[in-house]
């Protein structure tokens, strides 16, 4: 019997080792669904009883808590580790015809997404306290709409390898985004770029 569990291990590892690999962000993002939601709900159980009312139960109760955004991600991640249990020809041992009414995943309607914005007072206050470094590196995210990892591989000069403030021109150009471990590696999306 494979167990859901198991088999995200593999799913996980197919992720970052095809001829594709996914992007660090996107491993981080799925790996996240998993151990917060989906391997502590249904992780012990068999894929071959993972079909569409195991998954419109699973996915009713992650509606209630979290965003529509993000359910339909974990749901990506639930059929991308079911669909990644394969023969030794590539044929999917539990092939799935999904259905999504059925299943009633929630809607994603953009107008509702909530962006998250910082209340000008709490930004101020940050600022007066904040040490001189620190309130630098918020000025400039908060002026630039720049994501954390974008703005942390800034540079004063352009070396080749990244991202530059060019203060003649008054632009930053961004090409790289730096990883929580210190390496630099390819945005997050491209229109980041």
């Amino acid at each position: 019997m494979t167990t859901f569990a198991d088999q995200s291990i593999e799913y996980m590892r197919g992720l970052r080792q095809s001829r594709n690999p996914a992007s660090e962000g996107t491993i981080r993002a799925y790996q996240s669904y998993l151990d917060a939601n989906l391997l502590p709900q249904i992780g012990s159980r068999a894929l071959a009883d993972l079909d569409n009312a195991a998954a419109k139960e699973i996915f009713d109760s992650l509606s209630d808590r979290l965003a529509a955004k993000t359910v339909r991600g974990h749901f990506d991640v639930f059929k991308g580790v079911i669909a990644s249990a394969t023969d030794a020809k590539g044929n999917e041992i539990y092939p799935r015809t999904w259905n999504l009414r059925f299943i009633d995943l929630p809607s994603v309607v953009p107008a509702e997404q909530k962006t998250p914005e910082i209340p000008r007072k709490t930004l101020q206050e940050a600022f007066l306290e904040g040490s001189p470094e620190d309130r630098r590196l918020w000025a400039f995210l908060a002026g630039s709409g720049l994501r954390i990892g974008e703005a942390l591989a800034v540079r004063t000069t352009p070396d080749g390898t990244g991202n530059y403030w060019d203060r003649a021109a008054r632009t930053v150009n961004i090409e790289v985004q730096r990883h929580e471990n210190g390496t630099f590696g390819p945005l997050k999306t491209s229109s980041s770029r």
